[in-house]
């Protein structure tokens, strides 16, 4: 069991010392316990060392690092499977001088309410054949993919299905990443190799760790990788300072020539987001070669073998040249929709820098993330991304009942004077134009740079 496996290692940890007699922890003292080798956090009142745990997390080394000296409890919640509570006397400090870091809001009472009301209602529980329904979805794409490229010899149509099978597969891989299918990390991770790694080429190790920290630091500027795209996007002027990336340990570098593409980059937004596929391979990659993995990495390269080799397998069957670049190609193009979910609901919401201040989980999800709406029978085509507000706040809860859970918090918001944002697919896209459009035009009239740094980074990576 996989949860066998997390106990020992937390008895490992213990064994090495990081098991404390308890004491009364002032939130001064807590907060000095924020380095990378000293990682305290409170949860429920109560303090935490997690320094030796935190390489072992299997939420990613970063998540601990930006907890490190704060109040967690709505987090940790948020993010771990009941059992896990059970584990947390191994580290175990002592009680917080009170049970929250100030007054908690209101909004984020309410919200703890919800998630206990939720539970008791049985919204995190997977309906199984939802997800064979979903699967059904997936063979049929790809079997249509496969037959008009063996047997009609269609280009076109066989990148179309094929991309669709991308597109369901990465949702299936998106659930399993968050442990929100089975709810055991050994079986979503399986999952999540099959529907991340063999379907579509993305490794699920990259993926949790720059995804985990998103849902953590939601929209922070220097702390949010997902919103990181220096030299080709800046969604806001915060980013033209040459900003330092603390997920990346790098200066993002606004430079003349970054400034020359941002200027232009609500033209070639779209057309970029046509291309992310690309960048996803490099950044898999390059994380197994450099960053700690998630599963074990002979899992992570084999399956990813598997997957460029059946996908160009598939484009070979193509008498010509042309027709297998044109199928690479377009099926590519195609999965940029995805692309265009995954921005729109962040992109177009407010930054800010630094990390969420304690008792904000709730405001500062709802802050960087908006929905989109569209009908009932639509929900198989946008995957339960058009729910980002409600997959942020309860980001274990099933797709399937998100739905459902918008009806609940969005009068709620609506109560607190909270942002709840929902237009429609075409309306966001437009937003996001907007967007970009504002932030190009600023860039152009920036006329003082900073690039003597010594470590810069890109989308593409980090140099010295």
């Amino acid at each position: 069991m996989c949860e066998d496996k997390v106990v020992r290692e937390v008895k490992a940890g213990q064994r090495k010392g990081l098991s404390k007699g308890g004491k009364m922890v002032t939130w001064k003292e807590l907060a000095a316990h924020a380095s990378n080798d000293d990682m305290w956090v409170a949860i429920d009142g109560k303090a935490y060392d997690l320094t030796g745990w935190a390489e072992k997390h299997p939420g990613g080394v970063q998540t601990i690092k930006f907890s490190a000296g704060r109040d967690m409890t709505d987090e940790f919640n948020a993010y771990h499977p009941s059992y896990v509570r059970h584990m947390l006397g191994k580290f175990y400090v002592g009680d917080m001088e009170s049970a929250s870091h100030g007054e908690l809001p209101a909004y984020q009472k309410a919200h703890r309410e919800l998630v206990n009301k939720f539970h008791e209602a049985g919204l995190y529980e997977t309906d199984y054949s939802f997800y064979a329904r979903r699967a059904a979805l997936m063979a049929c794409f790809i079997g249509l993919g496969v037959y008009f490229a063996l047997v009609q010899q269609n280009v076109f149509a066989s990148a179309i299905f094929v991309a669709a099978f991308w597109q369901q597969a990465a949702f299936i891989g998106h659930d399993a990443g968050h442990t929100g299918i089975t709810h055991n990390r050994k079986w979503d991770n399986i999952i999540g190799l099959f529907a991340g790694n063999v379907c579509n080429g993305i490794g699920i190790s990259w993926w949790k760790n720059t995804h985990n920290v998103h849902h953590i630091v939601t929209n922070s500027a220097d702390h949010d990788p997902d919103i990181q795209h220096l030299p080709v996007f800046a969604i806001s002027d915060t980013f033209f300072g040459s900003l330092f990336s603390q997920y990346h340990s790098a200066t993002m570098v606004f430079d003349k020539t970054t400034q020359l593409f941002v200027s232009y980059q609500h033209w070639y937004w779209i057309p970029m987001m046509m291309l992310a596929k690309w960048s996803l391979y490099g950044q898999s990659i390059a994380f197994l070669a450099t960053a700690k993995s998630y599963v074990p990495i002979k899992y992570e390269v084999a399956t990813l073998v598997a997957y460029y080799t059946w996908f160009f397998t598939l484009a070979n069957q193509f008498p010509f040249i042309y027709q297998k670049v044109g199928f690479v190609m377009l099926a590519h193009m195609a999965f940029g929709i995805l692309h265009l979910q995954i921005t729109c609901s962040h992109w177009a919401m407010e930054t800010y820098t630094g990390l969420p201040d304690d008792g904000e989980f709730l405001k500062k999800q709802l802050d960087g993330t908006m929905n989109w709406s569209c009908p009932r029978w639509m929900d198989w085509f946008h995957g339960g991304l058009h729910f980002q507000v409600e997959h942020h706040c309860f980001p274990r809860m099933p797709r399937h009942n998100l739905r459902y859970v918008s009806t609940i918090l969005e009068p709620l918001c609506k109560e607190h004077g909270l942002s709840y944002r929902s237009p429609s697919f075409s309306g966001i896209i437009y937003e996001t134009y907007v967007i970009m459009k504002r932030a190009a035009m600023k860039a152009r009239e920036v006329n003082k740079f900073n690039t003597h740094v010594e470590k810069k980074f890109s989308f593409i990576g980090a140099t010295t």
